[in-house]
């Protein structure tokens, strides 16, 4: 039993780094799920799915408002929203 312990801890300690490192790749970058075409992008699809449930099942919540001021923020920063012009 001692030296299957050992061998169970080093996993784990590694399936935790692989974890996050596929978090912190994931969270606070835009995703295309579905392109402007209407091409279905399926490994960004899963990879987003395979988020929710892990936040669901850590129970992490993300507040709406949150999300909204974020998305804004990486717009603003990208150029990405239309600009007002006063005339």
């Amino acid at each position: 039993m001692s030296l299957v312990r050992p061998i169970c801890t080093a996993f784990l300690i590694k399936k935790g780094e692989v974890l996050e490192k596929e978090i912190k790749n994931t969270v606070n970058k835009l995703h295309v799920i579905q392109g402007a075409n209407g091409e279905f992008n399926e490994p960004n699809y899963h990879k987003i799915r395979k988020m929710l449930e892990l936040f669901q099942q850590k129970q992490i919540w993300v507040k709406r408002s949150h999300v909204l001021n974020e998305v804004c923020k990486y717009m603003i920063e990208n150029n990405m929203l239309p600009v007002a012009v006063s005339l």
